[in-house]
């Protein structure tokens, strides 16, 4: 699945002391500059570019969600929650797919949320 990393955002790269930013706002499609009190809210450099450089040739960002397919896991939250499982997939939304072992020894299917998984050690 494809999906816009930051749906409708523009980054601008300006110096807020010198350049005329207010007109960014009056910029058809741009709705307004995302602001810090007065002043456009600055992302740090080093932040884009490491976006920019994991960008595919395609144009698309793979998401590091900090695990991969094969992963050992804890489930965290939920009525399984303790149980350890291996991670089987991921999307691009952050759901994740696990093949659990219950304690009689059967498996489970489970899609969950990524965020509620650690890595077993």
């Amino acid at each position: 699945m494809r999906a816009a990393l930051f749906p409708r955002y523009l980054f601008v790269s300006l110096d807020v002391t010198r350049d005329r930013w207010r007109s960014v706002n009056g910029t058809t499609g741009v709705a307004s500059l995302v602001m810090f009190g007065d002043r456009p809210l600055a992302v740090p450099e080093s932040l884009v570019k490491a976006l920019a450089a994991s960008v595919r040739p395609d144009g698309v960002i793979e998401p590091d969600y900090g695990f991969q397919p094969g992963d050992r896991v804890r489930l965290t939250a939920g009525p399984l929650a303790g149980g350890i499982g291996e991670l089987l997939s991921l999307d691009a939304k952050g759901r994740v797919e696990l093949l659990l072992t219950l304690l009689n020894g059967n498996t489970l299917r489970a899609r969950v949320a990524r965020t509620m998984l650690q890595p077993v050690a």
